[in-house]
């Protein structure tokens, strides 16, 4: 399987920097679009889209997605369920990618597939997690303006739709979504959803304004950390210390089947109070679900919550850098505040894992 890259190669784009700054560089050869008539962002309201959400839903959103499509098309969407490709996916922008995406690319998706493709989220999601999902991709609409667009392949038109295995109401499949800060793997059995891991979210400008709305993706993300970090004492607060903050996530792109060596506090050492706070702050990421999974794997998360430890990097008042990791038998998420690259707004980086159910795998037994 080929190691895939995070932003640990901020080297490359440096290089593409120079290239560009020096000789030019023209746009990628996925960066261009052949349905210049779209418009991508913002996306419609979730209010506008169908309101029945979870995986039966899901599953008749992605059928009716897959017939929008050409026979070319669909050939490219639906893969094996077992296939290796499920792993190749990246959070780094489509130019220096050193592999093909999954899928079909949403830019070159028609008005009506477009359409589709919106109602296909938001039938798969909760409405926080289309709204995420939209602010991510909307924030490469403001890259597209900067310097580094061309040879980057910063646009809202980068990003792919795919399929491993045939979406249906009974049987698995996995939906992947995937593009610069974003990749998801929701997997599907039956009627359930019943795992997205892994799943990368990121974004940078961090807050932004489009088309007349303001969007800050991660302003409650990073609320929730600092409730957890204010409500340590200061013996509480040594132990979650870490003396480094990392270059990236540990277990962003390319990192599949790695855990990383358990440092922090356990919530065994909390108090009730700071075990909600704490549990409040994995919801922010486990909230991009519907409701039934979402409740179903918070439970997960609370029973292994005494083995569960979060570690953390930054000062308190909330200023300069943060990293934090929440890391249990069944789940491990990090979130960073990385060095800007296109805008002076914040650049951030977010992974969730259930290291035993990734791709929809079996959980691990007990």
């Amino acid at each position: 399987m080929t190691t895939r890259r995070t932003h640990r190669g901020f080297l490359s784009i440096s290089f593409v920097f120079l290239i560009f700054t020096l000789g030019g560089c023209d746009a990628p050869s996925n960066g261009s679009s052949s349905v210049d008539s779209v418009a991508i962002s913002p996306f419609p309201s979730i209010e506008n889209l169908p309101r029945a959400r979870g995986a039966f839903a899901a599953s008749q959103a992605a059928i009716t997605f897959l017939d929008t499509l050409s026979s070319s098309q669909r050939t490219m969407a639906v893969l094996p369920i077992t296939s290796d490709a499920r792993a190749r996916w990246s959070n780094l922008p489509a130019g220096i990618v050193d592999f093909d995406h999954n899928g079909v690319r949403i830019g070159d998706l028609d008005e009506t597939q477009l359409q589709s493709f919106f109602e296909l989220v938001a039938a798969t999601l909760s409405a926080d997690g289309y709204r995420t999902v939209a602010d991510i991709v909307t924030a490469d609409k403001i890259l597209a303006d900067k310097l580094l667009a061309g040879p980057l392949g910063w646009t809202d038109e980068n990003y792919w739709v795919s399929f491993f295995g045939e979406p249906a109401a009974s049987g698995p499949w996995m939906l992947q979504l995937s593009g610069h800060h974003l990749a998801m793997n929701v997997a599907f059995d039956e009627t359930k959803i019943v795992g997205f891991s892994p799943t990368f979210l990121g974004v940078e400008p961090a807050a932004y304004e489009f088309a007349g709305t303001e969007s800050a993706p991660f302003t409650s993300e990073i609320a929730a950390v600092f409730e957890v970090v204010r409500s340590l004492d200061e013996e509480q607060l040594l132990a979650a210390s870490l003396d480094d903050l990392p270059d990236d996530v540990e277990t962003g792109a390319g990192q599949d089947g790695v855990i990383p060596e358990t440092k922090g506090i356990p919530a065994a050492r909390f108090s009730g109070e700071q075990r909600a706070r704490l549990l409040d702050l994995i919801d922010e990421w486990v909230d991009v679900l519907p409701l039934e999974a979402r409740t179903e794997r918070l439970a997960e998360i609370e029973a292994d919550l005494d083995s569960t430890y979060f570690s953390w990097f930054g000062k308190l008042p909330a200023t300069g850098k943060i990293y934090f990791r929440v890391q249990g038998p069944r789940l491990i998420l990090e979130f960073l505040t990385e060095s800007n690259v296109g805008a002076y707004e914040g650049h951030y980086h977010s992974m969730y894992r259930d290291p035993t159910r990734e791709y929809g795998g079996s959980p691990r037994p007990n």
